[in-house]
């Protein structure tokens, strides 16, 4: 027997004590010798893991994650969803005590995630760290998915017409229910490139164009137009507009050709600014025209003439009579009273019960214009004009947004030129001075008239 032996010397009997203990291993010992297998023995776990955005940490759910370990040498898998808040818990899974004190994984833990609907960058893999981190729930990170998106900005009327400088907004519901926006216009080909929206997401868009088009909104999502390119046009339905039109026109003798021109086509005027309007992709309706025709108030016996508002296409006979009544006669001199017959023209009267409405004056003229601050005036003088030309700014300025002056008149030439500088809603076609615009073809004249719509 091993053991301890303890000697003593007992007087009174003259003799050896001898004691002998048996050895006893500490507990301690026992535990340090079973310590190391301790630490490779399978126990159960639970491992949380939270799915959260890139970018800003928000949670993400609905996304599959995979976890798959190995159990007494057989692989196991379980497949769960976050819920609301980003989270997925993965109950009673076996690791060893080691992994967890020492964070290593030697049990061939994984994590995998797969995305939904492509609403994510694919992180699919092995995500064997943290698996085993200490702290739970463990955090795995992925970003949205972003894929360039086009939207083709074509006219209802004609999906050949296509629509640049279009202003396409779109207002944006993420997967995670985040509402954003985003902006881009489309260029000259009708296209407007979207580089930043998240595939994954519900959206409004609106697109507009100088006014032209009214607002155009259409739920589309995006993950539908990923898949069908037909989707992403967005057509757009003209603005019908009522038409108000003041022919200003030059009635001297050199205007000549002008005007004769004006007389053949005043039965089809109708026709042809229709047709030019389909073709720049414009609408109008409620056409009223009406024709001044001018000379000068300071040297002609009959220096203007001025026709009433006609209804087109029902009064087009009546507005074609009022055309040949303009004879091209007198001048010889300059100035004329191209001023007067503009103020004239602006202090029509208008329609102003409709919708959408556009005033427009078009002053067909070769030559300058009498000065307003001219001090002596002839008695035929027109009451109630403004006295200077800066008073006539400011009443170009207060009236109507929508009113617009398309002036064919000599280039340099007085006030024409000062108003196409300064004066906003201004066309300008500068002609050639006392020629008569016999430079000015017909289909010109509709064309400008259409552009200043």
């Amino acid at each position: 027997m091993k053991g301890k032996a303890d000697f003593t010397f007992d007087e009174n009997k003259s003799e050896y004590i001898v004691q002998i203990k048996k050895r006893v291993f500490p507990l301690w010992w026992l535990v340090l010798l079973l310590l190391p297998l301790a630490l490779f023995i399978p126990i159960n776990k639970d491992i949380d893991f939270k799915l959260v955005n890139i970018k800003d940490n928000k949670p993400i759910e609905d996304i599959k994650l995979t976890l798959s370990y190995d159990e007494s040498g057989q692989a196991k898998s379980v497949d769960k969803k976050t819920n609301s808040s980003g989270e997925v818990s993965f109950n009673l899974i076996k690791v060893r005590l080691y992994n967890l004190i020492f964070g290593t994984n030697t049990d061939k833990i994984k994590i995998t995630y797969n995305t939904i609907n492509n609403c994510y960058v694919d992180f699919s893999g092995e995500n064997t760290h943290s698996a085993l981190q200490k702290n739970n729930p463990n955090i795995l990170k992925i970003a949205p998915k972003i894929e360039p998106i086009l939207f083709k900005v074509v006219s209802l009327n004609d999906s050949n017409f296509l629509i640049p400088n279009a202003s396409v907004n779109i207002s944006a519901t993420l997967a995670n229910g985040e509402k954003v926006s985003f902006e881009a216009k489309s260029d000259s080909s009708g296209i407007a490139h979207f580089n930043t929206i998240p595939t994954c997401s519900n959206i409004y868009t609106r697109g507009i164009k100088n006014g032209y088009y009214p607002d155009s909104i259409e739920s589309l999502a995006v993950v539908d137009l990923l898949k069908n390119d037909n989707k992403r046009i967005l057509k757009l339905k003209p603005i019908t507009y009522t038409l108000d039109i003041v022919l200003c026109i030059d009635a001297t003798g050199s205007m000549g050709k002008l005007i004769s021109n004006v007389k053949s086509n005043a039965l089809k005027f109708y026709d042809d600014l229709q047709k030019s309007l389909k073709e720049k992709d414009k609408a109008a309706k409620n056409i009223r025209v009406k024709v001044i025709g001018f000379r000068d108030f300071y040297s002609d016996p009959i220096p203007l003439i001025e026709s009433d508002f006609f209804n087109l296409p029902e009064q087009k006979t009546q507005y074609s009579s009022a055309v040949n009544k303009i004879k091209a006669l007198g001048g010889g001199d300059l100035p004329e009273s191209g001023l007067e017959a503009l103020i004239i023209a602006l202090k029509s009267k208008w329609n102003t019960n409709a919708d959408n409405t556009r005033q427009i004056i078009v002053m067909w003229t070769d030559a300058t214009a009498h000065k307003l601050e001219k001090k002596s005036k002839p008695s035929r003088y027109p009451k109630g004009l403004p006295k200077t030309f800066e008073e006539l700014t400011t009443y170009w300025n207060t009236l109507n947004k929508s009113a617009k002056i398309v002036i064919y008149a000599p280039e340099k030439a007085y006030p024409w030129n000062t108003m196409s500088a300064d004066w906003k809603n201004i066309l300008y076609y500068p002609s050639v001075a006392g020629f008569g615009m016999r430079d000015i073809k017909y289909q010109q004249m509709i064309d400008a008239i259409a552009d200043g719509i």
